[in-house]
């Protein structure tokens, strides 16, 4: 029961967060001005991931919820005040919510097997897919953006209920019991590149979905990208699993590449929905990818995620400013062909098989 519950309160958060993230992307904000705001949640939760927390992994999920739901009541109030959702006040704290709850629950994964499946990323997806499918009801409803700050904290309260009425916790496990098997030195920058690419995407492609558009609704896309991404992704990594992680990874790391280059085509309308079916064969590639490098015995250590989120923060970064003298969808294009060539890049050979 106890890890039955530490599950749903996993997905609870999650859907709580993905309701308010996609609540901040459909808000009629300047393309620069969200690249700049997911350029600070991946920085804040880069540096949420490094903390040395030494609490059980129970303890730092709970902390969490309570900061995320503090920054919701808190931009709420503002947004009260002001008659207008204040965005700013909810980016930093929650990605340091997130940050923070992502590092407890690999800690708790690692510690104890059973509780892996229900908190890897397909679920996670899935949950943060389900967030977002609430915001965009709301929208098409006509529902302010308090409601969905509301669904917000009651999902997170929810959440922090089933944690608060565990009977047992597991210890933290600060690093993976397999440290040996991170991934090859090699492979970082190529990571590196289509993590930073594809977080200039993700940053900007909501921009994309609201041109010429009276009324921009993108957070349907996001919830139909995310959702394929969580279905497709395990299947797909099954699929290729008789490849192995080499040869295997090359292709789905390349698959994600070349999806990810419907990100620019995205506008009201259809071409939204077909931008966001192929962005989630992208997500679902990258997700079997993740998916055979842990069933291949790689993991990845703090460090390396802080340097990805890094990463991510540089490449928004980067957008936002080149976005002060380029098109938007000319920004776009170019990240997404960062992502491909980093995919192409896997298929160069490992030193070794160089020479032989």
């Amino acid at each position: 029961m106890p890890r039955a519950r530490l599950g749903l309160a996993h997905a609870l958060a999650c859907a709580g967060w993905g309701a308010a993230a996609a609540l901040v992307a459909s808000q009629p904000i300047a393309p620069a001005s969200i690249a700049l705001g997911a350029a600070v949640a991946a920085g804040t939760a880069a540096i949420a991931v490094l903390l040395p927390l030494r609490a059980r992994p129970g303890s730092i999920v709970v902390g969490a919820l309570v900061l995320s739901i503090v920054a919701v009541v808190a931009g709420g109030v503002a947004s009260l005040l002001a008659g207008d959702l204040r965005a700013a006040v909810l980016v930093a704290p929650l990605a340091a919510a997130a940050g923070m709850h992502a590092r407890a629950m690999s800690g708790a994964a690692a510690a104890d097997p059973s509780l892996a499946p229900r908190v890897r990323l397909a679920p996670s997806l899935l949950a943060l897919a389900g967030g977002a499918a609430l915001a965009a009801g709301a929208s098409a409803l006509g529902q302010p953006a308090l409601v969905v700050l509301g669904v917000v904290v009651l999902l997170q309260l929810a959440a922090l209920t089933l944690l608060l009425r565990r009977v047992a916790d597991v210890e933290p496990q600060t690093e993976p019991a397999d440290v040996a098997a991170a991934p090859p030195a090699r492979l970082l920058p190529l990571l590196a590149v289509a993590v930073a690419g594809a977080a200039a995407v993700v940053a900007l492609r909501p921009a994309l979905s609201a041109l010429g558009a009276e009324e921009p609704q993108p957070a349907g896309p996001a919830a139909l990208t995310l959702a394929i991404g969580g279905l497709a992704g395990p299947p797909l990594a099954r699929l290729v699993a008789r490849l192995g992680l080499g040869r295997g990874g090359a292709l789905l790391a390349t698959l994600a590449g070349a999806a990810a280059l419907a990100a620019p085509i995205a506008r009201p309308g259809a071409l939204d929905l077909l931008s966001a079916a192929v962005l989630g064969i992208a997500l679902a590639a990258a997700v079997a990818l993740a998916e055979l490098a842990r069933r291949s015995g790689v993991t990845f250590p703090p460090r390396a995620v802080t340097l990805l989120l890094l990463a991510a923060a540089l490449g928004a970064a980067v957008a936002a400013l080149l976005l002060t003298s380029v098109p938007l969808p000319d920004v776009v294009l170019g990240a997404s062909i960062a992502c491909l060539v980093a995919g192409l890049g896997a298929w160069a050979p490992a030193p070794r098989e160089r020479v032989a």
